[in-house]
């Protein structure tokens, strides 16, 4: 009983914690669900949006679209990203029983980063992470070199085939593979911005094998991850809203493979948001530990950076193939920080 207790004592102290990180969750659940939506939608379409009727119906993918587009100027404009000024996207359904997306962003049909945007059920999209680099989250290239190298494919298979075999959701209506239909089907999973995995099927012989969405390499798995644990409290995220940045910085890259203080030391205990900016700030080196898949898979990631931005959540910077910013609520939600003894040099 008195274990009992303490697990469920710790689980409602992570839950405050959490809520704490998120800043303004607490006072977004009593705003309007399609509040943040209008916003977007206004900030490139501002006349129309002055003539239209209060009450009019407005399209989904419509408004997905404007707040892409918004956000995609805003992350340009604020970290200064040359090539994103002038970039193009296209956006793609996530995997099965996903309500979110990834939006390719593309500069002259070059990849120079990516977001994970997913849909509230309140109302509104939230930016589950967003990235910079040519080789970015669910790259068809690096799926196509592991895929050689494991020899479910011949080398001379092109990442332009593979993404013919790319299973998309019943419900975007389109599929870009039929599974019972192809010798290779290909599909995507998200489950939060850590658990992200290709998962690649071959008919004959039957043979399934699972494939880290930034890196291509196989996870020793034998079945679909479960994406939900009992130990991870629920979270209500709000709707993401980005305007100026308060405050940044960007470090050395470095190999968290360093200093492995990270196997034997406690974790930080993060109680505010600060516990992990200061640090930062002060140049000390931080390391983000995740254990996936009922603990098949532990991932070590360099804290090299952050992204404060006003009225909205604080996104980590670590570094995975590129440059990945992920919302530091999900990183104390679902790993460990730790804090290591070697200093760092700021870029």
């Amino acid at each position: 009983m008195k274990n009992n207790l303490m697990f469920h004592s710790r689980k409602r102290m992570l839950l405050i914690i959490l809520l704490l990180l998120s800043g303004t969750l607490a006072v977004a659940w009593h705003e309007p669900a399609a509040a943040f939506v209008l916003t977007a939608h206004t900030a490139q379409h501002t006349a129309a949006a002055t003539a239209a009727p209060e009450l009019e119906q407005r399209d989904p993918q419509a408004d997905l679209h404007a707040t892409v587009a918004e956000w995609i100027r805003i992350i340009a404009e604020q970290h200064k990203l040359v090539p994103w000024q002038s970039a193009s996207f296209t956006i793609e359904p996530l995997g099965p029983g996903t309500h979110g997306w990834l939006v390719h962003v593309l500069d002259d049909q070059t990849p120079v980063g990516y977001l994970i945007v997913t849909a509230l059920k309140e109302g509104g999209y939230r930016l589950a992470e967003y990235g910079i680099g040519e080789r970015p989250i669910f790259h068809m290239e690096t799926l196509r070199e592991s895929l050689v190298r494991t020899g479910l494919i011949e080398p001379e298979t092109t990442s332009g085939q593979l993404a013919q075999l790319l299973v998309l959701p019943a419900h975007t209506g389109r599929n870009a593979a039929k599974p019972d239909e192809q010798p290779l089907a290909i599909e995507r999973h998200y489950l939060y911005p850590f658990a992200a995995y290709w998962k690649v099927t071959r008919k004959d012989p039957k043979q399934t094998a699972y494939f880290d969405a930034f890196t291509g390499e196989q996870y020793p798995l034998t079945k679909d991850p479960n994406g939900k644990s009992p130990d991870v409290p629920r979270i209500d995220y709000q709707a993401t809203n980005l305007s100026v940045l308060k405050d940044r910085m960007r470090l050395d890259a470095f190999d968290p493979y360093e200093d492995l203080g990270w196997i034997v030391e406690e974790p930080l205990h993060v109680k505010a948001a600060s516990d992990v900016l200061d640090p930062l700030r002060a140049k000390q080196r931080l390391t983000l530990t995740v254990e996936l898949y009922e603990d098949t898979v532990l991932l070590p990631y360099p804290i090299i950076g952050f992204a404060q931005w006003e009225q909205s959540e604080v996104y980590l910077l670590i570094y995975s193939e590129g440059l990945r910013y992920v919302p530091l609520i999900d990183a104390v939600r679902y790993g460990r920080l730790y804090l290591n003894t070697d200093s760092a040099e700021e870029m």
